[in-house]
């Protein structure tokens, strides 16, 4: 999985990879730390709009940080996985020769991009499956109301 997250992340809680952990994937992190903590919770801020930033902020509290997920019939299923323990690679950039010979090393089927810029030919052609840039959250949801 690549990130572009503060340096304090980790991907314990993350949704998709503690889903991938849990199907017997192995997962492992490489995650460029230039991204501060304000300026990530700024363009986040900017990409959701304020209304959705405080909808997630309060349902994160109000639900103790829970993995749970709405149906598309509004009811709230609890999915239980345990935490991800994934070896994380810290890196200047994900388009840097350092990354490019860790996941020459990894060899992985497919590489999951969270939250990075473009990636280099090179890096996306290694993945024997291929790139997959998932959206994890519903865009209906918070930006059509």
């Amino acid at each position: 999985m690549f990130a572009r997250v503060p340096g304090w992340y980790s991907f314990d809680q993350d949704r998709l990879a503690r889903r991938l952990q849990a199907e017997g994937h192995e997962v492992v992190g490489i995650v460029v730390e230039k991204t501060k903590t304000l300026p990530s919770l700024r363009e986040w801020l900017h990409k959701l709009g304020p209304r959705v930033m405080i909808q997630k902020i309060f349902k994160r509290f109000a639900h103790g940080g829970s993995s749970g997920q709405t149906c598309a019939n509004g009811a709230h299923r609890i999915v239980n996985y345990p935490h991800c323990n994934a070896q994380v690679y810290r890196i200047a950039s994900h388009n840097s020769d350092e990354c490019l010979k860790i996941v020459d090393k990894l060899q992985p089927e497919v590489l999951f991009l969270r939250g990075c810029l473009i990636i280099n030919k090179a890096v996306l052609q290694v993945p024997k499956f291929g790139t997959i840039n998932p959206q994890v959250e519903s865009l209906c949801r918070g930006r059509l109301t």
